[in-house]
């Protein structure tokens, strides 16, 4: 049980820092210089192999903030992936983010597609070529943004892997998106959110409206409400559900791994065939299930197994070799325990671990067990 909590007591502990770089991107296409703040996660500089997926924030100037922490804090609870956070200085809203001309609307407008090129010919190779990425691309977009990214959705489906629309401006023009049937074919099906909240009038006419199509197009598409929310503040919110919701599957149950300790293994060997990732899943993942399996469940052998797998995929940690230890006092094979114990307390000692002492009593505690 005591090392059940410090499982958790790691899980915690685990920060929401990100590494910021700044981009200035001279495009050709707006015909003006873009600041693009990219967030790497923590893991980022640490383990140099590993590649992420990319959310790609319109209005990223307001919307940074609060999806680098709260993807940062999912991940760290292991309900998703770590993400490369691209957060796009905010442009002349009503010019780029409209697909049509407006003359009713008195302003510059209609240059979606533009946008668009800019993203797709400028933006994201730079990203692709600076970073470690996965190759799954996401973009999310509020309000204007929001119709911006059902403007592409509509007719470059296969830009992005997901598409997440957060109270999305779909009245623009009359509701011209609503009213096309040219959805382009698509060689995959993206992830569609869609997400609104206590608006009404035109904007949930719209709303419903363009829901009920894309519907059609897209049967998956998970569509949210947030009655409590205003226009303003349901970017937050929805940016939660949209992760929580297209990555439903990451979440590896506690109990799938005491059943079948291997879980651990091929759970994350179909995610990254999924999202193009390579995760192997978080510590505290299978060190959990391997103190119950040993604690509760006192099963020798599945203890075995399963202390294998942790070791296997944690080699330089003193936890895994304690769970081996466990394991192997679990099966009356003291010589064996002892030696792993005392390499997990070596490994603690060589970190200045603050729970050496634990461990060291956890040694003593095993030497001195009569079998």
């Amino acid at each position: 049980m005591r090392l059940l909590l410090t499982f958790l007591l790691l899980i915690t502990s685990i920060g929401s820092q990100a590494a910021e770089s700044i981009l200035k991107i001279d495009s050709a296409r707006l015909n003006q210089s873009i600041n693009v703040k990219v967030y790497t996660p923590k893991s980022y500089d640490v383990v140099n192999k590993t590649t992420y997926p990319v959310i790609y924030l319109l209005d990223g100037n307001t919307h940074a903030n609060h999806t680098v922490s709260n993807s940062a804090f999912l991940n760290s609870t292991g309900v998703m992936p770590e993400l490369i956070v691209v957060a796009i200085s905010t442009v002349e809203r009503f010019t780029y983010f409209t697909p049509t001309l407006d003359k009713n609307s008195g302003r510059d407008s209609g240059k979606a597609d533009l946008y668009a090129q800019f993203l797709k010919s400028e933006l994201m190779p730079e990203i692709n070529k600076n970073y470690r990425v996965s190759g799954f691309n996401m973009v999310a977009g509020h309000s204007l943004g929001g119709l911006f990214c059902a403007y592409i959705l509509q007719s470059q489906p296969d830009m992005f892997d997901a598409y997440y629309l957060f109270s999305p401006s779909l009245w623009w023009d009359n509701e011209v998106l609503a009213k096309r049937t040219d959805f382009k074919s698509k060689a995959k099906s993206p992830f569609v959110y869609m997400s609104i909240a206590n608006e009404q009038g035109k904007q949930r006419t719209a709303y419903q409206n363009y829901q009920a199509k894309l519907s059609g197009v897209y049967p998956n598409a998970i569509f949210q409400e947030f009655p409590n929310e205003d226009h303003m503040t349901t970017p937050l919110l929805s940016q939660i559900g949209a992760f929580r919701t297209q990555f439903a599957d990451w979440l590896l149950s506690f109990d799938d791994v005491v059943n079948n300790p291997q879980r651990f293994i091929t759970h994350f060997q179909t995610l990254n065939a999924k999202y193009g990732t390579t995760a192997q899943g978080q510590e505290w993942e299978i060190g959990q299930p391997v103190q119950h399996i040993v604690n509760e469940l006192k099963d020798a052998k599945k203890a075995l197994v399963a202390s294998d797998v942790h070791l296997t995929m944690f080699p330089h940690s003193q936890w895994a070799y304690k769970s081996k230890a466990d394991a192997l006092a679990l099966n009356g094979d003291r010589s064996a325990a002892i030696t792993h114990m005392e390499k997990a307390v070596a490994i603690a000692k060589e970190h200045n671990d603050k729970y050496l002492e634990m461990l060291q009593a956890s040694l003593t505690s095993l030497k001195e067990k009569q079998f």
